[in-house]
């Protein structure tokens, strides 16, 4: 009897296992392979409130696809007004040779301080919902190293502030 249920479960579970999606394919598929990337990109530059501007960023981008996490700083001067956001965005990117343009939209949270005075300490913005835009463009310079432009917007109810960095962008192309 045991050798009867041997004879049947062992071409089963051969059948299932050479069946399974897991194992390479002998047949050409027409798909085209994805295409994935993923950096890093450190900026300064200008913002839209008056002085400094310093962005973080890093993508992760899958064919056209591009996914972004981003934090900028933006400062309206020395004892003036700081703001800074965190965003999630989601777009567009399309690499062509050693160049790369993408554009993103997503959620942010913006927050910050106000200034009170040369002597007096600034007072902290509550934490705000914000609406952020982003727009990347870099070329590469070796496999691994790009230097770029990176554009940011954040429209909230607190401070409205946009900017321009330019970047240097490590990772993988």
């Amino acid at each position: 009897m045991q050798s009867r249920r041997s004879k049947f479960i062992l071409p089963m579970l051969a059948v299932l296992i050479l069946s399974s999606p897991a194992l390479p394919q002998t047949r050409q598929s027409s798909k085209k392979a994805s295409r994935m990337g993923y950096w890093i990109n450190l900026g300064l530059g200008r913002s839209t409130l008056g002085w400094l501007a310093g962005s973080a960023n890093l993508t992760v981008s899958i064919d056209r696809l591009a996914l972004s996490l981003r934090g900028t700083t933006n400062s309206k001067g020395l004892f003036l007004d700081d703001f800074w956001d965190v965003a999630a965005l989601v777009g567009w990117g399309k690499q062509h040779g050693r160049r790369y343009i993408a554009f993103g939209l997503g959620p942010a949270v913006v927050g910050g301080y106000r200034s009170a005075g040369l002597f007096s300490a600034n007072r902290p913005v509550p934490l705000t919902p914000g609406f952020a835009a982003e727009s990347q463009w870099f070329i590469r310079a070796r496999r691994w190293l790009g230097a770029g432009l990176y554009a940011y917007l954040n429209l909230n109810g607190e401070e409205t502030f946009g900017g321009i960095t330019l970047c240097v962008q490590v990772g993988k192309y």
